[in-house]
Formats: C-alpha cells, sequence, structure tokens
C-alpha cells in the first residue's frame, strides 16, 4: 500500500456523461492534458485490457483496466519505472446529478538512475570531497524514500491536486465542454 487519496465530487450530469470523460481520448486531454494509454476506439476498453504511452521523464507507462462497468465503476493499475498506482472511480447517479468517488493508491518511484544522472552533470568538476559528500546525501535520501518517510510531506499536496482535478472536471461536464 502507498500514498492513499480519496475525493468525491457531485456534478450536474448523467452517470454516462461523466464516464466518458474518463475514459475518451480528447475528453481526457481536455481535462488532464493528455490521453494517457486511452485508445481512439473506447469500444476496445474492458476488465484485462492494457495500453502504453510515452510519458517524459518517467518513459513508458503502461495501464491496466481492472474493473470496466459504465457508467459505474473504472479501476486501472498505472505501472511507470519503480512504481505503480491503483485509481478506481465510482459513480452514482441520482436527482439529475452524478457522485464521483475518486480513491488512489499510489506508490512513488523515480526513473532508475535519473537522480544519479542529474547529480553527476551538477557536481562535474567539483573536488573528489565535494562529489563524495553529495553522494552520501542522495544514497540517505533514496532510504528515506523507499522507507516512505516522505509520504507524509506529499500527502496534502496529492489530496488537493486530486480535489482540484476533479472540481476542474465538474467545470468541464457541467459546461459541455469537448
Amino acid at each position: 500500500m502507498g500514498m492513499l487519496t480519496s475525493a468525491r465530487v457531485e456534478i450536474a450530469a448523467p452517470a454516462s456523461e461523466v464516464f466518458a470523460w474518463l475514459i475518451e481520448p480528447a475528453k481526457l486531454t481536455a481535462w488532464l492534458g493528455a490521453a494517457g494509454a486511452m485508445p481512439e476506439d473506447t469500444s476496445q476498453l474492458r476488465a484485462g485490457w492494457t495500453g502504453s504511452s510515452e510519458s517524459p521523464p518517467l518513459g513508458t507507462v503502461s495501464i491496466e483496466i481492472r474493473v470496466y462497468n459504465p457508467p459505474e465503476r473504472l479501476e486501472y493499475r498505472t505501472v511507470y519505472p519503480g512504481g505503480d498506482a491503483l485509481t478506481t472511480y465510482r459513480l452514482t447517479e441520482g436527482d439529475g446529478v452524478t457522485t464521483l468517488v475518486c480513491e488512489g493508491d499510489t506508490d512513488w518511484a523515480r526513473p532508475e538512475g535519473a537522480w544519479d544522472a542529474m547529480v553527476d552533470a551538477a557536481v562535474e568538476g567539483q573536488p573528489e570531497g565535494t562529489r563524495e559528500a553529495v553522494q552520501a546525501q542522495l544514497d540517505e535520501a533514496e532510504m528515506q524514500l523507499d522507507a516512505g518517510r516522505f509520504d507524509s510531506l506529499a500527502q496534502g499536496p496529492m489530496q488537493e491536486a486530486l480535489e482540484a482535478s476533479l472540481q476542474k472536471l465538474k467545470t468541464l461536464v457541467e459546461s459541455g465542454a469537448a
């Protein structure tokens, strides 16, 4: 289990319309800035469907749909170099309003070797003692990351980002965008 986030929003639209924003590439791009690995032909989607896309600086990111029950539930696992995330959307419709609940379980990672390359470039030409001290600090930071010691620092911003994202989705759906 990684960092857990959860948010809820009420959207004045049918669940089928809200669900479309979770899977259609044009709508995902309007909402999130990218369609990720979702196919143009959403009729391909089902539990077990997989896809991948390039996401700099991470590299190849893959997605596997675990639960696909339109318009009530979508659950998928995203895997990226060194980590993964499980995201679940639950939609409940009533009285012209869809309640959307999003839950995430994210295991943080960094692309293998990325920090080392950046640090090497930053300390190039520095005395050996400086390079060794910087490497020791990097090693310590990596151990703390692996132990989950920074999750509490990221929890608040991640929760705020999720809530802001769902508010943006609400605005887009209710305005009839895309």
